[in-house]
């Protein structure tokens, strides 16, 4: 197991919130992909052909 910065932490608590941060992911990835993109594309752009261009190089820039 790798060293943590913290020599009183068990790897048991290490993977604890390793895990909880995966799962809590999925909401961020939910959220970016699927909602901000359509609020995007259907309210900001108007649903004008450059909508998801404009969504997409707004994520590769961020």
């Amino acid at each position: 197991m790798a060293r943590s910065l913290a020599t009183d932490v068990s790897g048991r608590e290490v993977w604890a919130w390793a895990m909880y941060d995966f799962a809590n992911s999925g909401y961020t990835t939910v959220v970016i992909t699927a909602i901000f993109n359509a609020y995007v594309v259907a309210v900001v752009a108007g649903h004008q052909p450059w909508g998801p261009f404009a969504w997409t190089a707004a994520l590769a820039r961020s």
